[in-house]
C-alpha cells in the first residue's frame, strides 16, 4: 500500500482515508472519502449538500482549486417569485450572529459537484470506494462529536429544529442528545448508496434532486431543477505563497477558509 498521510478531525474519517488507501486508492481518494465522511457525520458543522474547495497539487504541476461553493438559485424564475421562505433568526453562538433559516435561504450545492470532478481528473479508486465508508458509518450510526454538540446547543433548535426529521435525529424527549450518543439520520444511508451507485447525476438530476426542487418550491423557495442540472464545479489557480521552506496552495478569492 502506499504510504498516505491524512489529517482529519475525527478518528472515523480517518479510518475512511485508510480503508481507501488499502484498496489501492492515491491521496486524492484517501482525502475525498475522509471529506464525505465529515460531512455526512458531523451534523451543524457541515453537510453534503453544501459548498466545498478542493484544492490538489500535483507532483511536476500547477496547483489547482476545484471551486463547488454554492451558487445562487432561481434560475427561469419571475421576480416575484424571489425572496420568499426565508427567515432570520439569532443565536448567541460566537458572541451573536444573525442569520437567515428555512427553503428561501438554500442555495445550489456544490460539495459533491466538486468531489466528483475531483474524483474524475486525480482519482484512482472506484467511485463506489470512497462511498462506502460513509455508507456504513450512516447506515450503523455515528457518535456525535463534542464540536457538533456544543454548535448544536446554539442551534439545534433554532435551525435543525425545523425538520421533524432531523429533529429526530439529534433530539430524545426534546432535548438535545449528549456528546457521543450514536446518532442516525434518516434516509441518509439510502440516499448516499444511490449516489455511489448512480454518480453525482443521481444528485443533480435523479430522484433526490427532483425531492429537493419539490420540497424547497412548495414552501416558497427558489431551487429549481435548471439550477441543479446547469451546475458545474470551476477549476481555478490556487493562491499560492511561500512561508519559510515551504510552499503552500490554498483556496483563492472569494474564499475564506483554507
Amino acid at each position: 500500500m502506499t504510504r498516505v498521510a491524512v489529517s482529519t478531525t475525527s478518528q472515523l474519517a480517518a479510518d475512511a482515508a485508510y480503508e481507501v488507501a488499502s484498496l489501492g486508492g492515491n491521496a486524492v481518494d484517501c482525502a475525498l472519502a475522509a471529506s464525505l465522511l465529515t460531512m455526512n457525520t458531523e451534523p451543524g458543522v457541515c453537510a453534503l449538500a453544501g459548498g466545498a474547495y478542493i484544492t490538489i497539487w500535483k507532483p511536476g504541476t500547477d496547483p489547482v482549486t476545484i471551486d463547488g461553493n454554492v451558487a445562487i438559485p432561481g434560475y427561469g424564475l419571475a421576480a416575484e417569485q424571489r425572496g420568499k421562505g426565508a427567515e432570520s433568526v439569532t443565536m448567541e453562538y460566537g458572541g451573536g450572529i444573525t442569520t437567515l433559516v428555512g427553503v428561501g435561504s438554500v442555495g445550489v450545492p456544490g460539495s459533491l459537484a466538486a468531489v466528483e470532478a475531483a474524483w474524475r481528473q486525480f482519482g484512482r479508486a472506484d467511485w463506489k470506494n470512497i462511498f462506502e465508508p460513509t455508507i456504513r458509518a450512516a447506515r450503523n450510526g455515528f457518535s456525535l462529536s463534542t464540536a457538533c454538540h456544543y454548535y448544536l446547543g446554539y442551534s439545534g433548535a433554532t435551525i435543525f429544529g425545523r425538520s421533524v426529521d432531523g429533529f429526530a435525529a439529534l433530539h430524545d424527549d426534546g432535548e438535545l442528545r449528549a456528546a457521543g450518543s450514536t446518532i442516525l439520520v434518516p434516509h441518509l444511508a439510502d440516499s448516499l448508496e444511490l449516489i455511489a451507485a448512480e454518480g453525482a447525476s443521481a444528485f443533480y438530476e435523479g430522484d433526490l434532486a427532483r425531492a429537493m426542487v419539490a420540497h424547497v418550491q412548495e414552501s416558497g423557495g427558489m431551487l429549481t431543477a435548471a439550477d441543479l442540472q446547469r451546475y458545474e464545479a470551476i477549476v481555478r489557480p490556487s493562491l499560492r505563497t511561500d512561508i519559510g521552506p515551504w510552499a503552500i496552495a490554498t483556496n483563492p478569492p472569494p474564499a475564506v477558509g483554507g
